[in-house]
């Protein structure tokens, strides 16, 4: 098995039927036949209906009904069975979590709205993890895919999706899908695609709503610093959260590559007297990237397996992000999208920018089998961003013990039924997003967004094609197997 030793990983659960060793993981008994362990920096919370235990939330855990951290145990009210149960916690609960249902002899896994709190499995040993490695143990190295690896470009910022894993027989639990321990065999949650609303001053509002308790009751009890880059979604979330401004703190990881986020964002900070954090850019040694990959299963690479000890002088804290937001401004939407546009296997994978792998096409086929009737070529890619790449790609990154706790609060069930319900053409060009800021700090839209609004903006694309050209190369193939 591949040594690690530099990188300290929190979030690290195993259920099974045996017993095992676990990396010092606490044990908990969870029904007749089985077992989880547990580290200490994920809460397990259970969840009553009456008197009869329903099962548990693993992970941190925002109810939104009383605007507080959950803590030991949630009430949910009487139903007639299990769907009924399902659809008030998918409803209730926001942050970062994975409800494990017990179902007498079994357990069944059911994620949050990304699947933030990830979750692998083997089918043959019939156990059920939060990293291959804990799963594959010994025979880690020897069941690692490398030809599946290097077809997917994995250490080129590629990803593997699907379902799929770096790891023969392993797969993973994409968003809006379930699993049982009865068969080990993934099925998708039901899911009704809300009918377009013109109302969308009131979806705003709700947005925002949420997204204050969700901050609120972070702030209870830990530090809460806000990401603030040049960006979409973290000005989004600046203007959502003015009323809180004073008592929050706004950081800025100060990336040599990113002189225009921190240029942005420290005119942002001056010009709206927010408390600015800039984090100076730490790279991670070369035994720190190999324990990254290897916690990360060896399925993605990344700008943070590099630089993830940056963020680490906010441990301790929360560090409340915008990922989830892109599903509201249709992030692989090609501008010519209609109504009568057919969305195949093909075009998906054009979109993520993913590399035509027979193994990838199949997953991706497979996957588009699996989808509602009668969703529209916009829900398809919608639900594409989200399932084959923000669970797989977003949430296979493995945390960080010492740094800080990462909460969304655009990530919920209720947060993506609003997004979703904002008809199409009101979300073109960024339409949500600035939405969201006119509503609720107009001022912020007098400084551009991911721009400087001068010259320097020809600049920075003329050096991004000269830092990165492979990501140029697969931009313009993108583009034209798109077209």
């Amino acid at each position: 098995m591949t040594d690690v030793s530099a990188v300290s990983i929190s979030g690290k659960y195993l259920i099974t039927s045996m017993e095992a060793e676990t990396l010092d993981l606490h044990k908990v008994q969870l029904n007749t036949n089985w077992i989880l362990f547990i580290d200490g920096t994920l809460d397990l919370i259970e969840i009553w209906q009456d008197d009869n235990r329903l099962g548990w939330l693993l992970g941190k855990v925002i109810d939104l009904q009383v605007q507080a951290v959950a803590r030991d145990r949630v009430t949910i009210p009487s139903s007639q069975g299990l769907e009924e149960a399902w659809q008030e916690i998918s409803e209730r609960f926001s942050g970062s979590w994975l409800c494990l249902i017990d179902q007498d002899s079994n357990i069944e896994l059911r994620p949050d709205a990304c699947a933030t709190v990830g979750a692998v499995f083997d089918p043959v040993s019939r156990q059920l993890a939060s990293h291959a490695c804990l799963i594959a143990g010994e025979d880690y190295d020897a069941r690692l895919n490398q030809e599946l690896r290097k077809e997917n470009e994995v250490e080129q910022d590629g990803w593997i999706t699907g379902g799929l894993t770096a790891h023969e027989g392993i797969f993973r639990l994409l968003p809006n899908h379930r699993v049982s321990t009865s068969d080990f065999q993934t099925s998708r949650l039901p899911l009704t695609m809300p009918d377009y609303s013109d109302a969308v001053d009131g979806i705003v509002d709700g947005m925002t709503s949420e997204v204050v308790g969700v901050t609120k009751s972070l702030v209870s009890i830990a530090p809460v610093h806000v990401a603030l880059t040049g960006g979409n979604e973290t000005r989004a979330l600046l203007a959502m959260l003015r009323s809180m401004k004073d008592i929050l703190s706004f950081v800025t990881v100060e990336y040599q590559t990113g002189a225009m986020d921190s240029a942005i964002a420290s005119e942002l900070a001056t010009r709206h007297q927010l408390q600015h954090i800039r984090l100076g850019e730490k790279r991670a040694t070369k035994v720190q990237q190999a324990d990254w990959s290897y916690w990360a299963g060896h399925a993605l690479a990344g700008a943070n397996k590099t630089f993830f000890p940056s963020v680490q002088p906010l441990a301790g804290g929360f560090l409340v992000g915008g990922l989830g937001g892109e599903v509201g401004r249709g992030f692989l939407w090609p501008n010519q999208l209609q109504n009568s546009t057919l969305i195949s296997p093909k075009l998906i994978m054009a979109r993520l920018k993913l590399p035509h792998s027979k193994p990838t096409y199949k997953a991706v086929s497979s996957w588009y089998e699996t989808l509602p009737s009668g969703l529209d070529p916009f829900q398809i890619l919608d639900l594409a961003y989200l399932e084959l790449r923000m669970g797989p790609w977003a949430y296979a990154q493995p945390r960080i013990a010492n740094g800080p706790r990462s909460v969304h609060p655009l990530i919920s069930y209720p947060q993506f039924r609003r997004m979703r319900s904002i008809p199409p053409e009101q979300r073109l060009d960024n339409g949500m997003i600035k939405r969201l800021i006119q509503a609720n700090w107009d001022e912020l839209l007098r400084v551009p967004i991911n721009a400087y609004g001068d010259w320097r903006d020809y600049r920075e694309k003329l050096m991004r094609g000269i830092r990165r050209p492979d990501r140029a190369m697969r931009k313009i193939k993108m583009l034209m197997t798109t077209r």
